[in-house]
């Protein structure tokens, strides 16, 4: 469950890289209302999931409910301010981890797997940074 509570908490870091818009913009107003909406969202999936997952549930209740917040602080934002993210790649990089992140609370796997899945996803997310540092790289010169 741990891996969760850790995917929650990079969501919402997530969340307030995306909020540019209202901020640069000065429309917090938009802030206010995309919680209020992701706490409707929270409250439904508490609901449900709990009875069918118990704790766990709570912890997937929090995952999705940050998932909604990111999205919807994007497209709020997009709508006030475009930000140049790329929506595919930002998928592309999420799919694995919840991937990651479900099957380490639902399934028992040995330290061993487990350390080989974090070699895997380091060598994974590292070349990716590699790729965007040299596109940031080229576009500095």
């Amino acid at each position: 469950m741990l891996g969760g509570l850790s995917l929650f908490f990079s969501l919402y870091i997530i969340k307030e890289v995306v909020d540019i818009g209202p901020k640069i913009k000065e429309q917090t107003k938009y802030l206010s209302l995309n919680f209020i909406l992701s706490v409707i969202v929270n409250i439904a999936a508490l609901y449900i999931l709990i009875q069918i997952l118990e704790l766990k549930g709570v912890v997937i209740a929090m995952i999705i409910t940050n998932l909604f917040l990111v999205a919807i602080s994007w497209v709020t934002s997009n709508k006030l301010y475009p930000i140049p993210f790329n929506v595919i790649k930002f998928i592309v990089l999420l799919l694995p981890t919840l991937f990651i992140v479900v099957l380490m609370m639902y399934a028992d796997i040995s330290l061993l797997t487990r350390i080989l899945i974090a070699i895997l996803v380091c060598i994974f997310f590292g070349i990716h940074l590699l790729f965007a540092y040299k596109k940031v790289k080229r576009i500095i010169k």
